[in-house]
């Protein structure tokens, strides 16, 4: 009756113990995806920044590069009006030099001059257009420049994106153009914050589960070692019934049977101490003993009876002497015998 009670006590052990293995390794993935989730955020706010400067960066050259491009045309236009006038002024010398020969000269020099400070300025002009086409030229780098960060930062908008649906915080479409980039940057700040929150609230929860499973855990434990305690005592009550086994073994091994038979004058009884199927004492006769004086009561000596000490069930007629004259005593003694032999599982 004990041993069921031990087998489920050693089966609500085992369940224990799985049950603690199974909670520290639900703790544990816990606190990896919290910390998974922790360098991703970390990693989306660096590549972030690292976008904004570069951005900000690429707006600050192309504004100035419009603005040099600004400044160049009004000098272009302004050496154009120069040489209009100058054009102007020539064509007027020219008409003076018809009505003054006296002049002509003073006019050809000036117009020499004139032209001179044309060429000049042409040369001017046409550096001018040459620095022009290098600073268009810039421009145009810093646009593509412009636009590959651009691509770029929507390329980190999307990945910044997925991480936060990884977090479960959802996100609206980035925007296309430069102007609309700072709102939704402040937006997306807004919703890192938003994540960032509920990403604490996410390990407040967990290290509450955590603490939840540690408490479990501990609780288990103090089971477990009630269950050992109990466990223990079975045991120590375990070798108690194994003593006494094997006590009423050794008792079992010895064990004293009795059987009659029908002899000469009465019965004869038979009184068999065993161990195993060896004779180990034998005692023939009781109160309704009454076989003849000098013939079948000779099988109450020593000397009949001490031949049947260590002989094995079953015992036949060839393995003693049999009483002299007396052969029905005797039968009925190995027939009793016999009997007793019967009687053994």
């Amino acid at each position: 009756m004990k041993r069921p009670v031990l087998y489920t006590i050693l089966i609500v052990a085992l369940a224990a113990v799985i049950a603690i293995g199974a909670l520290a390794n639900r703790n544990s993935q816990l606190q990896s995806d919290v910390d998974a989730l922790s360098a991703q955020v970390q990693t989306a706010e660096e590549s972030l920044a690292d976008a904004q400067a570069q951005l900000e960066t690429l707006t600050s050259d192309a504004a100035a590069a419009q603005d040099s491009l600004t400044a160049l045309e009004e000098e272009k236009a302004a050496l154009e009006t120069q040489l209009e006038e100058a054009q102007a002024s020539l064509d007027a010398v020219s008409a003076q030099a018809d009505e003054s020969s006296a002049a002509a000269a003073q006019l050809q020099a000036d117009l020499t001059q004139a032209q001179a400070d044309v060429e000049a300025k042409t040369a001017e002009i046409a550096a001018l257009e040459e620095e022009k086409e290098q600073l268009q030229t810039q421009s145009d780098s810093l646009e593509e420049e412009l636009t590959a960060m651009k691509a770029e930062n929507t390329e980190l908008q999307a990945k910044v994106s997925q991480l936060e649906v990884s977090l479960s915080a959802q996100t609206g479409e980035a925007d296309e153009t430069l102007t609309t980039m700072t709102d939704r940057n402040a937006s997306l700040e807004i919703e890192l914050a938003q994540t960032k929150q509920a990403l604490e609230d996410k390990t407040v929860e967990a290290q509450e589960q955590a603490d939840a499973l540690n408490a479990q855990i501990a609780q288990l434990k103090e089971q477990i070692t009630g269950l050992n305690a109990q466990v223990e005592e079975l045991n120590g009550q375990i070798v108690s019934l194994n003593e006494l086994i094997q006590t009423l073994q050794a008792q079992a091994e010895h064990v004293t049977l009795t059987a009659s038979a029908q002899g000469y004058a009465g019965p004869v009884s038979v009184t068999l101490t065993l161990e195993g199927e060896t004779i180990t004492a034998i005692a023939i006769g009781d109160e309704n003993f009454a076989e003849t004086e000098g013939l079948g009561a000779n099988a109450l000596t020593d000397e009949f009876q001490s031949q049947f000490v260590g002989l094995v069930l079953p015992v036949a007629a060839e393995d003693i002497l049999p009483i002299s004259n007396a052969t029905v005593t005797t039968n009925a003694v190995l027939e009793a015998i016999d009997a007793i032999y019967q009687q053994l599982p």
